[in-house]
């Protein structure tokens, strides 16, 4: 099961054996043992959990669909859309913000002129 678990994962996150071993410092031979039925140390699980994000059930959990851990391509350009224009929504309103200071200094300023032509 986790071995199956395993290469499913790397697959669809877009990995190779080669590239998902490079990122936990280990060799591809150790990943192709864990995919063909050796279970990896805890310390190794816990790094292909994180490296994957997903959870350590994931693996073993039999009672669980894989679709239930993955999301599918369209939901997950929706999700993406949704965070860019999250930050794109933040970053207008500190500009906003920015600029709306800006411009009670100028105002302020502007202010602080006309008292001096009015006393000249």
């Amino acid at each position: 099961m986790f071995g199956e678990r395993l290469r499913t994962a790397i697959k669809k996150c877009g990995y190779t054996q080669e590239e998902f071993a490079k990122l936990l410092n280990t060799s591809r031979t150790l990943v192709n043992q864990w995919i063909n039925g050796k279970t990896p140390s805890t310390t190794s699980l816990k790094k292909i959990s994180n490296i994957l994000n997903l959870p350590i059930n994931y693996f073993f959990d039999e009672d669980k669909k894989e679709k239930d851990f993955f999301i599918d391509k369209e939901t997950e350009n929706e999700i993406l859309s949704m965070r860019l224009l999250n930050e794109q929504n933040k970053t207008i309103k500190e500009t906003v913000k920015r600029l709306e200071t800006e411009i009670d200094f100028l105002k302020s300023r502007m202010k602080n002129l006309e008292k001096i032509v009015i006393i000249k």
